[in-house]
């Protein structure tokens, strides 16, 4: 896919599996794409990149729900930190390095020129 020019989506799930990290260290920036894949797929802490995590995000129960926090085992757009935070750390890069990558390549899948 990569040698198409195609875009790879990660997200936690990416990351979750010492086998998984492996292809995640391989991929070139130039085709990366950051998600949550919400609402499934948050980074658990049974997950080797669990290690990387920096932000924690204090989730509710469903039965006490809050607008201001996110629903207990349930992925939600807040966690693109977490994902950010563990794809960096697999990649030995700095979130803000990282970043710039998803969001050159967010502006080039669409089409999108600086202003």
């Amino acid at each position: 896919l990569v040698d198409m020019g195609m875009y790879i989506g990660l997200t936690g799930i990416s990351v979750r599996t010492e086998e998984s990290i492996e292809v995640v260290k391989k991929l070139p920036l130039e085709n990366l794409m950051l998600e949550t894949d919400a609402p499934y797929g948050h980074i658990r802490q049974t997950h080797p990149s669990w290690k990387y995590v920096k932000t924690m995000i204090p989730a509710k129960p469903k039965d006490k729900y809050d607008p201001n926090s996110p629903v207990k085992e349930r992925n939600e757009p807040c966690y693109m930190q977490q994902v950010l935070e563990a794809v960096a750390g697999v990649k030995e890069m700095s979130t803000e390095e990282l970043a710039a990558h998803a969001y050159e390549n967010t502006m080039k899948l669409l089409n999108i020129k600086e202003a």
